[in-house]
């Protein structure tokens, strides 16, 4: 019995080796393609005071889905 185990694990190990790292891994297509932005921001105050909150608009399209935007 122990003179066939350790051929199996030697077996098992090669097919193990064998197979790519990525095996069973799917990748997306690559984003080429820049959003376009629409340069017309446009903002729910034209004056704040400390601590308000402003909402910011802009219409953002993309050939692939926009998942957010981020006004820095």
């Amino acid at each position: 019995m122990k003179k066939r185990i350790f051929p199996l694990l030697i077996v098992i190990l090669v097919m193990f080796t064998m197979m790519p790292m990525t095996a069973g891994t799917v990748f997306a297509d690559a984003d080429t393609k820049p959003p376009v932005i629409d340069p017309a921001v446009s903002v729910d105050k034209q004056t704040v005071k400390a601590g308000e909150t402003v909402t910011l608009s802009a219409t953002v399209t993309d050939d692939k889905a926009v998942d957010g935007v981020y006004f820095y």
